[in-house]
């Protein structure tokens, strides 16, 4: 769930990044009131993964922890419905954005800021102080961290490819 709050359409590969869009930008962006299932298998998200193994993962130790960290700050357990506005208003009650080094320490898309940045906004737009459109990402102050967002996909898509070719 924070994946897809911090979600600004750059993924491991072409077909990762179009199936992520399809779901947070087509669908839980577009309605919020579309619903929501919590599993600890993969997931319609895990689909195009390079690194799924059926309904499991070959990182399963890493996101695994990622998962039960995740779930234990939000409060949610596998199996658990909501609605994608109930989930994010249960995000930006239960955390700030400095929770997610903590959080989702281990993730190779956190020193990126992105999922930080994207929790701030939310909870802005949530205030009411500074509503943003669900398909483009905020402004982060004037920053423009695209150079070094871009650099680090590099890398990953390259360690994917990597990790892929392995026997």
């Amino acid at each position: 769930m924070l994946c897809a709050i911090g979600w600004r359409g750059s993924g491991y590969s072409p077909e990762f990044t179009e199936n992520m869009n399809a779901i947070v930008l087509g669908r839980l962006r577009a309605d919020p009131q579309t619903p929501v299932v919590f599993t600890v298998m993969a997931d319609a998200i895990c689909r195009p993964c390079p690194s799924r193994r059926g309904m499991g993962c070959a990182a399963d130790d890493r996101i695994g922890r990622l998962d039960r960290r995740h779930a234990a700050a939000l409060g949610i357990r596998s199996g658990q419905r909501m609605t994608w506005a109930e989930a994010q208003a249960r995000a930006t009650a239960r955390l700030r954005p400095g929770d997610l080094g903590r959080i989702c320490s281990g993730c190779q898309w956190l020193d990126l800021g992105m999922c930080q940045s994207a929790l701030a906004d939310l909870q802005r737009a949530e205030a009411g102080r500074g509503i943003f459109p669900p398909d483009q990402p905020a402004a982060r102050d004037g920053h423009d961290d695209a150079p070094a967002a871009k650099a680090a996909l590099r890398g990953l898509r390259d360690r994917c490819a990597d990790a892929k070719s392995a026997p």
